[in-house]
């Protein structure tokens, strides 16, 4: 979900937890002081803000990493394969680019029929050669991108 949503979304619900607070003391006669409200405004913010930064980062996916993914072909009698992946983070969610093979080839998955993958579990994908696979994303990142190796050797 795009963060600005996300930030109106958190800040109309401070408003109404507000107001509900206001409504509810107006009825028994009182009225909120400042300090009241700054007060209930700052447990909304943490109460919030807490759990939400919290799985935030058990997600914690960014397509500045490589992350390694669980490759199963369609036909279960075939091997299966842990490979590193080239991974974007769009609205939709997490798209699969590119896997690369420990023989050095590659895998795009291109396609705009792909569904996002979801952490640990199998989401199935079509590459651009047409090969359906099943793919679960990892959370273990990929110390080194190959071309970095290179780079290094040389």
């Amino acid at each position: 979900m795009n963060i600005w949503i996300e930030f109106l979304m958190v800040l109309l619900s401070i408003y109404a937890i507000i107001d509900l607070g206001e409504e509810y003391f107006k009825h028994k006669g009182k009225e909120l002081s400042k300090k009241t409200k700054l007060a209930l405004i700052w447990l909304v913010v943490l109460s919030i803000g807490i759990p939400y930064y919290f799985y935030s980062e058990s997600q914690g996916i960014d397509d500045t990493n490589q992350y390694y993914v669980n490759m199963f072909p369609e036909e279960s009698s075939q091997k299966n394969y842990r490979v590193p992946a080239y991974i974007s983070t769009e609205e939709d969610g997490i798209l699969l680019d590119t896997i690369e093979w420990t023989n050095g080839g590659e895998t795009s998955f291109n396609t705009l029929n792909n569904p996002p993958l979801v952490m640990n579990e199998l989401v199935k994908q079509e590459s651009d050669d047409g090969e359906i696979w099943y793919v679960e994303l990892t959370h273990q990142k990929v110390d080194k991108i190959k071309s970095e190796i290179v780079d290094d050797a040389q």
